[in-house]
């Protein structure tokens, strides 16, 4: 199994260089031989209720302006990148209000086979409210890069969240290209959390997994602090490449609510994770 298209989805920052994500996101494209789809969002400012007001308006206008030219300018150079290093590339612009902006990133997600975003940065609330409409209106597996990527990645060494809930089970399925590449995956089974007495066992996972020609192991791990934790601290003790887990949601108001793990982990990691819905 192979990535053949990967979406990276971007919001420009003020500052002129490429964020941090995006060297390693044309490594992994570059190394799946995959076609990037680069999707960058322009969140448009509504005038409201002083819409009468002309200069608050040509402000506004200039404002929007400035953010979509900012947006084609990422865009412009990450193609340039992508071409530098052999990677095919397109480039998609999406605008609008927040909703409409959020909307427009999972549209898109859905016709690619891997999306990559960042985690939490400097602006959480937008980047939870991107995880969000990525990983619950999308159907597609997402792949959160820490703001601050270092990387290379090399995704030697994998680490699995397991709970044998069905978000774990659509996780380790849709990272079945990286546990191609590596050669050792850890499952982690985190204890205390939540009743696992029905759920299927991690031992029963390793055996399939191991078709894959990777050497697997099994960790059940006692709950100190969160579950996020306690697989990083896994994940680090093993020096892992890439951390795989379901993605979960509590309620819905405008939009669904991150779970209290998925939140976690993508506010602390300094690794990538693998996440699915």
């Amino acid at each position: 199994m192979s990535l053949k298209t990967i979406m990276l989805a971007l919001m420009p920052g003020e500052d002129d260089p490429l964020p941090d994500i995006v060297r390693p996101t044309l490594e992994l494209s570059e190394r799946f031989g995959a076609h990037l789809s680069v999707v960058i969002g322009a969140h448009e400012v509504k005038p409201g209720i002083v819409i009468s007001y002309a200069p608050v308006v040509g402000y506004l206008t200039e404002e929007n302006a400035r953010r979509v030219g900012r947006a084609q300018a990422l865009a412009e150079e990450i193609r340039r990148a992508c071409a530098t290093h052999g990677v095919s590339a397109s480039s998609t612009l999406v605008d609008g209000t927040f909703d409409d902006m959020l909307h427009g990133f999972a549209r898109h997600a859905r016709v690619h086979d891997l999306v990559v975003s960042a985690t939490a940065g400097e602006d959480e609330m937008f980047q939870g409210s991107m995880a969000s409409a990525l990983l619950f209106e999308s159907g597609r597996p997402v792949l959160f890069m820490p703001e601050r990527a270092g990387g290379p990645y090399p995704f030697e060494r994998i680490v699995i969240a397991w709970d044998g809930s069905a978000q774990a089970a659509r996780a380790v399925g849709d990272a079945h290209a990286f546990l191609d590449l590596a050669k050792s995956a850890s499952i982690v089974c985190v204890t205390g959390e939540k009743d696992l007495s029905r759920a299927i066992p991690g031992a029963e996972l390793a055996e399939r997994i191991a078709h894959h020609d990777v050497e697997v192991s099994v960790a059940d791990l006692p709950l100190k602090g969160s579950v996020a934790e306690v697989v990083l601290a896994h994940a680090q003790s093993v020096g892992a490449g890439l951390i795989v887990m379901g993605a979960y949601a509590h309620s819905r108001w405008r939009q669904l609510v991150l779970g209290g793990a998925t939140r976690d982990m993508l506010r602390t990691t300094r690794l990538p994770v693998l996440m699915a819905h």
